[in-house]
């Protein structure tokens, strides 16, 4: 595993099971995109935020954001704005 200091994802040797995704990702970081395609343009297999900072800061929201829906995530903020997301 691939682990990033900062915001970014690490990667994973298999793929997530889809009851996983809400567990070990953020859908609603307004880094998800960003992280998605550097996990794309590295060719992961795939990827979890559990190592991010920004996973660790927001955890309780992320738990209650899962909750609601599978794929809940704020659509106002504009992804340019986002933190990025770092590959080492």
């Amino acid at each position: 595993m691939t682990t990033t200091p900062g915001p970014g994802p690490s990667q994973l040797a298999k793929s997530l099971e889809p009851e996983e995704i809400d567990q070990r990702r953020s859908l609603w970081c307004p880094a998800y995109e960003s992280c998605l395609m550097l996990a794309l343009r590295a060719g992961w297999r795939s990827w979890t935020c559990e190592h991010c900072v920004l996973f660790q800061e927001a955890g309780p929201h992320r738990r209650r954001v899962a909750a609601h829906s599978f794929h809940a995530r704020p659509g106002d903020g504009s992804p340019g704005d986002a933190p990025r997301p770092v590959l080492r």
